[in-house]
């Protein structure tokens, strides 16, 4: 089970790692709920104003080895230009460092080919649309 101190730490080193608008000046939100962890992450180089930024929202479920994903916006004069996708991938490896085997989210009607393209596949037996990628997880090296 991973802590919040783990999950700072990886937030911030694979965003700054993975991401080419990441910058010192990138904000971190933290919220530790009973049994998951709410973070939102602000790219400031590709945010425009308080109103018109880009920003990730993830929530993790430490103890169910899950994790959501509630939002990726990007503003509007960065689309197009792949920094969507830097995002999500990066989320990947964020869940592959911290143990977590599946990713979940909730897509808006226009965002299910954007998922789908990335490897998100339709997650049977929930109520309502989920997509949902199974994560490999990080191997470590070790020398013989």
């Amino acid at each position: 089970m991973s802590t919040l101190r783990d999950i700072r730490a990886t937030v911030r080193e694979v965003f700054r790692d993975e991401v080419s608008v990441s910058s010192e000046k990138d904000r971190l939100e933290i919220l530790e709920e009973r049994h998951q962890i709410q973070l939102t992450y602000f790219f400031s180089k590709a945010s425009c104003d308080s109103r018109e930024t880009t920003h990730v929202k993830l929530r993790f479920h430490p103890d169910r080895a899950e994790m959501w994903l509630g939002a990726l916006e990007v503003a509007s004069p960065y689309r197009s230009r792949g920094i969507g996708r830097e995002i999500a991938r990066a989320v990947e490896v964020i869940a592959q460092r911290l143990g977590i085997r599946e990713i979940n989210l909730f897509p808006l009607f226009r965002s299910g080919p954007f998922w789908q393209k990335l490897g998100y596949g339709e997650h049977r037996g929930r109520a309502a649309r989920v997509l949902s990628k199974t994560v490999v997880p990080a191997r470590s090296c070790s020398r013989l």
